[in-house]
């Protein structure tokens, strides 16, 4: 909190990843094929020093047009003939510092949900309010639009079917402001409607949680802490 504002978070859970099975050409394991051409991965070292060895570990991460190559680091991709690539909003750039500077100097609920519009990777739902006695709750997090595909299983990298084609714009995140009960609850549950028109998450917390606070908020006309 600051002096104006107090805020909450939890994961919201919408979905900011897919795997990508690449085919990698037989001739050259430092490329891959999209859409009938070859392309070159980007092959990159890096050199992590760690305490009691006198040689710095060395990773050699290949990173193609989805993502990094994750088949050295994940115990069930390990030993795999297929390349299979982690595109994550989380490795692009992002403003997330950008983000928290502004949120920490808001002075409304407003001003608070205007410093969130930067907050690109992890997935959180803030619940938020103010010393006016407004209150909100913002979903955040760089959420991709999919041409096709939901996320739940790796897809073909080589076809361009499942590119990822935008992102789903900050206003048409979850939120509310100031709602007629006058209480907001979250804790990791699903906050988007069954008519909601993009593809969000399909992984939340069990609604039991939400729905405790929702009991226990509405027992009451006053509560204080």
């Amino acid at each position: 909190h600051n002096d104006h504002v107090a805020w909450g978070m939890t994961t919201i859970y919408s979905d900011q990843q897919d795997l990508f099975i690449e085919k990698q050409n037989p001739d050259n394991p430092n490329q891959v094929e999209y859409q009938g051409n070859w392309e070159d991965v980007q092959v990159v070292e890096e050199t992590i020093p760690v305490k009691g060895r006198a040689e710095p570990l060395v990773e050699t991460v290949r990173i193609t047009r989805h993502g990094p190559i994750m088949n050295a680091v994940v115990g069930d991709l390990e030993g795999k003939a297929e390349p299979v690539a982690l595109r994550w909003t989380a490795l692009e750039e992002d403003h997330l510092v950008d983000s928290l500077l502004l949120a920490d100097r808001a002075g409304s609920v407003d001003e608070f949900r205007q410093a969130l519009s930067l907050w690109d990777s992890g997935s959180q739902n803030f619940v938020i309010a103010d010393t006016a006695g407004n209150i909100a709750m913002q979903g955040t997090g760089r959420t991709p639009i999919r041409a096709a595909g939901d996320g739940r299983t790796p897809v073909p990298g080589w076809t361009g079917e499942y590119e990822w084609i935008g992102t789903i714009p900050y206003d048409e995140m979850p939120f509310a402001v100031n709602p007629d009960i006058g209480y907001l609850a979250s804790a990791n549950n699903s906050v988007v409607p069954p008519d909601y028109p993009y593809l969000f998450g399909t992984d939340y917390a069990a609604p039991y949680r939400a729905e405790r606070i929702t009991t226990l908020l509405a027992s009451k006309d006053k509560l204080s802490m």
